[in-house]
């Protein structure tokens, strides 16, 4: 907690009674070379930036028992009213084995702004990449990219049904400004949707402003919008070139 400038690197992290790296209202912390292996370990999350600034996570592998990477800012109601965001995130060149999700949340009453996941390559995680909260955190998810990578799964969840307990932050969250480009999801389980995403019922708490460019789906590969609004999909096919199927609920200006 309260740290600055700190390189953490060349280790393999293991067994953990919990989350495995915590750090908390600290700047400029760099994760790198890193084997984390929790697979079997109840909450065994990887690597979790809290209400932080300037994470760097690069070179790493991760086989975990819940999240290899969780983003985080704080827990209704406290880190509603503490209000530190985590900002300016660059997670590359990872390789996530096995694990629940390359994450933001579900902790981020305190909001998360500038999340890069560029250059990584993932099996197939629980969830996928996935930004996921609920109605009752507060706070917010903006301007989060993921660009060139290999994932299993792509996922936006606004009702998580564990971790909110608690007082309910006074307003709704947001989730708006996301990119997600190059991106190969052409091993994905079609059994399920590959893209998942879904806003906040309130007309006015909807996901907005989100981009999909360049991706390939499996065949018989399927996108599921819930609860959006101005949501583009530009070059989105799978692998024999065809745009995959979309379901679409409760959503606006959404174009594919």
């Amino acid at each position: 907690m309260n740290c600055q400038n700190v390189s953490i690197d060349n280790l393999t992290l293991t067994e953990p009674p919990c989350w495995t790296l915590h750090y908390v209202y600290s700047n400029n912390i760099s994760c790198h070379s890193l084997t984390i292996r929790t697979a079997g370990i109840h909450n065994g999350d990887g690597i979790d930036p809290d209400s932080s600034t300037d994470s760097y996570i690069f070179n790493c592998l991760f086989d975990t028992g819940d999240d290899c990477i969780a983003i985080k800012s704080g827990k209704n109601p406290e880190g509603y009213y503490v209000g530190k965001p985590t900002t300016n995130v660059r997670i590359t060149d990872c390789d996530f084995k096995r694990g629940h999700g390359i994450s933001i949340g579900s902790e981020m009453s305190g909001g998360v702004d500038g999340v890069l996941v560029q250059d990584c390559k993932a099996g197939a995680l629980l969830h996928g990449m996935q930004i996921k909260g609920t109605k009752d955190r507060g706070g917010h998810v903006k301007n989060v990219t993921v660009d060139n990578c290999q994932l299993m799964k792509i996922t936006i969840f606004s009702a998580v049904n564990y971790n909110n307990d608690g007082e309910a932050a006074p307003v709704l969250p947001t989730f708006e400004n996301f990119v997600f480009k190059n991106i190969d999801l052409s091993q994905a389980n079609v059994k399920e949707p590959v893209i998942n995403i879904n806003g906040f019922k309130d007309p006015a708490h909807k996901l907005r402003n989100v981009v999909f460019e360049n991706i390939i789906l499996p065949g018989g590969g399927k996108v599921v919008i819930n609860d959006g609004e101005k949501i583009k999909f530009t070059n989105v096919k799978t692998v024999s070139g065809v745009k995959p199927e979309y379901v679409v609920a409760n959503s606006w200006s959404i174009s594919y």
